[in-house]
C-alpha cells in the first residue's frame, strides 16, 4: 500500500477517505481483501485528534468500511467547515489608508475565529494581503516579504514589529504637522473697548528704529521655542512694510485683548523692564479688585520718577497665545493705555519691528503677527510736537 499522509483532524475528512481508498484499491487485491484492508488499516493513517477518535470507537460497532467512513466524516465535519473558513483568511485586503497596526489586529482577530490555521498558511496569507498603496511601513514590509518570503508567523511578527516603529514615527510627524495647520482658538469676546485721551508724557522713554524700507531681518529661534517652530524662522522683508508710510520714526502701537477688554493704544517698548498700565484703564476694565498695593519707583531718562500704585496680574490674548502678565499700575496722564515692555515681549518670544510696524511671534499654529496702528502713533507725535512748540513760545 502506498504511503498515505496521516490525517490529524484539521482538513476535509472526505479528501482523506478518497486518498486512502484509492491507495488500497491500487494494489493487486481481491474485493474481499480490499474490504478487509480498508477496515483494518484505516486507523494507521490517522494521528493526533483523529487517532484519538478512532481509538475510542466501541468494539464491534463498525461492520463495514462504509459505516467507518460515514462515522469518520460525520465526526470531523467541523474540520471540513474550518478548512473552508481558513480560505477566507486570504480574502482579507488592506485598505489604502489602513494602518499596518490596524491590519495586524484585524488579521489576528479573523485568525482566532478559525479552529486552527497552519503557521505557513498564516504567513502566506498575511504577505499576500499587504497593500503597496498604503503607508511607507506597509510598502517596506511588502518589499521585504517579496524579496525574502517568510515561512513562519514568527518571522512575519519579527518583521512587522520593526515596521510598526516606522509607522508610529510617520503618524507622530503627521500629527505635529496637522497641529501646526490648525487654527488658533478664538479669544473671548471683549466686554468693552478702552481708548485714551490725547497728550501726556512718556515713561522710561520710547525706543525707535531708523526707517529704511529696503531691509530683511532674520531671527532664528533657540531651544526654548525650537520644539514648536522646528526649522521656522521669523523674518521681516519689504512685504511687511506694505501700507506703512515712510520714511517714519513712529513708535509701534497695537490693540490687544487684555482680561475681558479690547485695549487700544498699547505701546510695544523693548527698551524698558516693566509693563505699565494706567489706574484709569484698570478702573474702566472693572479689574481694580485685582490690584495688589505695592509701591515701586520708576525712573525716566530725564531723571524724573513716579511711584506706582501697585501690581496686577492680567491675562493677554494674542492670536490664540494666552499669557498671564504682571503690570505695574500708575496714576498719571499718558498718551498710551498700556505699555508692554521686555517682560511680556520675552515671555511671548515677540520680535517687534518699528520699521515694519508689526510684531511677530511663534505659536503652536506657526508664526503669528499683529500689525501696528501707525496713524494712532503719528497722532501722538503731532500732539507732542504741538506741545513742544507751545512751550517754546
Amino acid at each position: 500500500m502506498p504511503d498515505i499522509p496521516k490525517y490529524d483532524g484539521t482538513t476535509d475528512p472526505r479528501d482523506h477517505v478518497t486518498t486512502f481508498t484509492n491507495g488500497v484499491k491500487g494494489n493487486d487485491l481481491t474485493k474481499q481483501e480490499i474490504a478487509s484492508i480498508l477496515v483494518k488499516k484505516f486507523g494507521e493513517t490517522l494521528t493526533k485528534g483523529a487517532l484519538t477518535w478512532y481509538s475510542l470507537l466501541p468494539e464491534n460497532s463498525i461492520n463495514s468500511f462504509l459505516e467507518l467512513a460515514d462515522s469518520f466524516i460525520k465526526a470531523h465535519s467541523g474540520a471540513q467547515k474550518a478548512e473552508k473558513r481558513m480560505e477566507n483568511i486570504f480574502k482579507i485586503k488592506q485598505g489604502d489608508s489602513e494602518l499596518l497596526r490596524e491590519l495586524v489586529d484585524r488579521f489576528q482577530r479573523e485568525r482566532m475565529t478559525l479552529s486552527r490555521v497552519p503557521d505557513n498558511w498564516a504567513a502566506m496569507a498575511f504577505a499576500s494581503i499587504l497593500n503597496k498603496k498604503s503607508l511607507e511601513a506597509t510598502r517596506r514590509l511588502k518589499e521585504s516579504l517579496c524579496e525574502f518570503p517568510a515561512a513562519t508567523w514568527n518571522d512575519i511578527y519579527n518583521r512587522y514589529s520593526t515596521k510598526l516603529r516606522i509607522e508610529e514615527d510617520t503618524i507622530s510627524r503627521s500629527q505635529k504637522e496637522e497641529k501646526n495647520r490648525q487654527e488658533p482658538p478664538k479669544p473671548p469676546s471683549p466686554k468693552r473697548t478702552i481708548n485714551v485721551i490725547s497728550g501726556g508724557k512718556e515713561i522710561n522713554g520710547v525706543t525707535y528704529t531708523a526707517a529704511n524700507k529696503i531691509s530683511k531681518v532674520i531671527v532664528a529661534h533657540g531651544k526654548r521655542v525650537r520644539h514648536v517652530l522646528e526649522e521656522e524662522s521669523i523674518t521681516f522683508d519689504d512685504a511687511d512694510a506694505d501700507g506703512v508710510l515712510t520714511p517714519h520714526n513712529d513708535a509701534l502701537v497695537i490693540s490687544l485683548l487684555v482680561h475681558d477688554t479690547n485695549v487700544k493704544r498699547v505701546l510695544i517698548d523693548p527698551g524698558s523692564s516693566v509693563n505699565i498700565i494706567l489706574l484709569r484703564v484698570l478702573n474702566e476694565m472693572q479689574a481694580k479688585d485685582k490690584l495688589v498695593p505695592r509701591a515701586h519707583t520708576l525712573s525716566g531718562f530725564d531723571n524724573s520718577s513716579i511711584v506706582t500704585k501697585g501690581e496686577v496680574i492680567l491675562t493677554t490674548f494674542t492670536e490664540g497665545v494666552v499669557k498671564d502678565t504682571k503690570f505695574h499700575v500708575v496714576e498719571m496722564e499718558m498718551a498710551y493705555n498700556m505699555i508692554l515692555k521686555r517682560p511680556w515681549i520675552h515671555k511671548m518670544d515677540v520680535v517687534p519691528s518699528t520699521l515694519h510696524q508689526v510684531i511677530k511671534f511663534p505659536s503652536p499654529w506657526g508664526i503669528c503677527q499683529i500689525r501696528g496702528d501707525q496713524q494712532t502713533s503719528r497722532s501722538f507725535n503731532s500732539v507732542a510736537d504741538s506741545s513742544t512748540k507751545n512751550k517754546e513760545k
